[in-house]
């Protein structure tokens, strides 16, 4: 690090580089302008309009791939010199001190990206100022000073790997190989423990990749800004992990031998490291890809599942092999070393399968050590737990439900543990699903949030049939509070209307006098009832959403206050249906806030009941269950041209 910090910039080499350089500053120039100012200016002639928000256009990120591109390579042309043995010596022998000529050189590869990028970002930025109205914010001089920041950052790994590498060639294919490598070892941590540790969460919305690749910080910060996290944060680590990337290049340059020019590695030690790490994530990466027979009990390590990754990785390995050897006669040894790297890869990847992660799968934080318990749930079209209004999330911080949730979640731990059947992907064999139902199957996420401020993260992929344990955190009061807006007094509803049990009559009721009656028994009811008979039906409004009250024999004291308090009624035009298909599924229970499809097929050709036979059919009209399923059921279209809903009732 002394060395870094006391290394001088030559400016007399740099004027003389720039001189004699001076047509590929030109030529990078023109080449970032056509992705910005030039697009920018094809599109104002033509007239055709710019999408353009507070800090770029539709042609931002082309500007930034092309910078990216040239960034990588532009090293490799101002230390071409260190591939010809007399080159080395010439610029050896300069009164020039080896890290001061390093430094030169490193900044000057790096101004020849940052003035083209300069005058193609400006240049943009200004035509959009003065001819399509964009004003000028403070966003766009932050987002250039960031950019240039991580430009500093993204060519630190081919700095590193000319100095490790001897010709043009070897340095082009480990610079793409360690431009390559974060994503895949990103990829194949993403794909594998999702695949086959149960309980992983995506890392697609972590932050994880852009601590392990500047290139991607750049993009996902910068460009695309969908991170929650502070890009000052991130930039922050990507220069002091330059500043340590560029002492350690410093010292490899300053050891460097002209005799070792010319030749693929002057490292010995780089080859083996850089090609078996990649080759390790690469393998995990394929294996995760193509284990096509999920049902087998050797998992990946089945011979149907090995056999495409280690010929493709084996084969990868013996092309860098020979290109490093300049001869395919080391074929012998290239196996062996090839063999060890799978071996050792295999057997760690199969630990982590058996331990499940070192047990991260198993792992419950203690209740004492619990603030709050966020749950997501998407179990289906029809679920539950899910509502529109809230993003399908419950934030659960009592101390009673914080231990039913665990519960819920100790549940689901035990079951994997003794059946091993929850295990993902999707299209697992279990005997929670038939056959022909093996993409049933829906997501329930925990994340706990710790009183130190920690969060811990488990999400599942549950098979349908085991969704009624799932179906216990219906009995918190705060999820069902959380379902039902209507006993919120800060959140005010619109339209709400009662009506019968089939739908065929609307009820002029006073709802201030049943509320409270209604919330304290609907707290109270169980989710699992026993096909209690419907008696009446709320629907109401909020924020452009529907939600659904079922009023059944569970309710005798609100049935009561509106029998009591009921003004009038009022006949509906409804049309009614009985449809005789068991493809409709009743997850929803009293809790759920409404249950509507907008969609049954051929319904327009089916004829419509008669009074009598809607009499009939009131009679065998119960309250919607958790996992019912009839084959008769009642359909209440009460659809209008700008509110399309069907109303699905089970029939006994």
């Amino acid at each position: 690090m002394k060395r870094l910090f006391s290394a001088r910039i030559n400016f007399d080499l740099m004027s003389n580089t720039f001189k004699k350089q001076k047509n590929l500053l030109i030529i990078f120039s023109i080449l970032l302008s056509i992705t910005f100012p030039f697009a920018i200016i094809v599109r104002i002639i033509s007239d055709t309009p710019i999408y353009f928000d507070s800090t770029g256009t539709e042609f931002l990120p082309l500007l930034f791939i092309a910078t990216v591109f040239l960034l990588l390579a532009t090293p490799l042309i101002f230390f071409n010199y260190l591939t010809s043995k007399r080159s080395v010596d010439f610029m050896h022998a300069l009164p020039i001190k080896r890290k001061d000529l390093f430094i030169t050189q490193m900044i000057t590869s790096l101004l020849f990206i940052v003035i083209p990028f300069t005058i193609s970002y400006w240049g943009g930025y200004i035509l959009l100022y003065l001819f399509q109205g964009l004003s000028v914010e403070l966003a766009h001089f932050t987002l250039f000073v960031k950019a240039i920041l991580l430009f500093a950052v993204i060519q630190a790994p081919t700095h590193f790997v000319i100095m490790n590498t001897g010709t043009t060639s070897d340095s082009i294919i480990y610079s793409i190989i360690m431009f390559l490598a974060p994503y895949i070892a990103y990829g194949a941590f993403e794909i594998f423990a999702s695949t086959f540790i149960v309980g992983v969460e995506s890392l697609s919305s972590s932050n994880l990749l852009m601590f392990i690749s500047p290139s991607a910080a750049l993009f996902k910060l910068l460009i695309f800004n969908n991170s929650n996290i502070s890009p000052i944060l991130v930039i922050l680590y990507w220069l002091v992990a330059n500043m340590i990337f560029t002492a350690v290049t410093i010292h490899l340059y300053e050891r460097w031998r002209s005799e070792r020019s010319e030749l693929p590695f002057n490292n010995r030690y780089f080859f083996s490291l850089v090609s078996s790490t990649f080759i390790a994530f690469l393998l995990v990466f394929t294996l995760s890809v193509f284990s096509f027979d999920r049902q087998s009990p050797w998992k990946f390590l089945a011979i149907q599942n090995l056999l495409i990754p280690v010929l493709f990785t084996f084969v990868v390995y013996v092309i860098l092999d020979t290109i490093r050897k300049r001869s395919f006669q080391r074929l012998t040894k290239s196996l062996k070393r090839y063999s060890i790297i799978a071996i050792s890869t295999l057997l760690l990847t199969t630990i982590i399968y058996v331990t499940q992660g070192f047990g991260y799968s198993n792992f419950i934080p203690d209740v004492d050590d619990i603030d709050s318990i966020m749950v997501t749930s998407n179990l289906g079209y029809d679920d539950p737990l899910f509502s529109e209004t809230i993003n399908e999330k419950y934030i659960i911080s009592e101390i009673t439900e914080i231990k039913k949730v665990m519960d819920v979640h100790h549940a689901y731990v035990r079951i994997f543990k003794e059946t091993n059947r929850l295990i993902k992907p999707l299209y697992y064999e279990s005997p929670y699903l038939s056959n022909d139902s093996v993409y049933e199957s829906g997501n329930l996420t925990f994340q706990y949030r710790l009183k130190n401020g920690k969060k811990v993260t488990r999400s599942y992929r549950l098979p349908v049939n085991t969704y009624d344990i799932a179906y216990q955190l219906l009995d918190l009061n705060s999820i069902r509070l959380k379902s039902q807006p209507l006993f919120d007094a800060t959140k005010p509803t619109l339209d709400v209307k009662l009506y019968s049990g089939v739908m065929d009559k609307e009820y002029s009721v006073d709802f201030d006098l049943i509320l409270t009656t209604l919330k304290e028994e609907y707290l109270r009811v169980e989710s699992l009832s026993t096909q209690a008979t419907l008696r009446y039906v709320i629907l109401y409004t909020h924020k452009d959403h529907i939600y659904q009250i079922n009023i059944d024999d569970r309710f005798p004291a609100t049935i009561g206050f509106i029998e009591r308090y009921t003004k009038g009624e009022t006949p509906t035009n409804f049309n009614h249906y009985i449809v005789n298909q068991d493809e409709y599924n009743f997850n929803h229970g009293v809790t759920y806030p409404a249950s509507f499809h907008n969609y049954i097929e051929n319904l327009e050709d089916k004829k419509t009941l008669t009074p009598s036979e809607l009499n009939d059919a009131r009679a065998r009209i119960f309250s919607i269950d958790l996992n019912t399923k009839n084959s008769d059921t009642l359909v209440i279209n009460t659809s209008t041209d700008y509110d399309p809903n069907l109303i699905l009732i089970p029939l006994r």
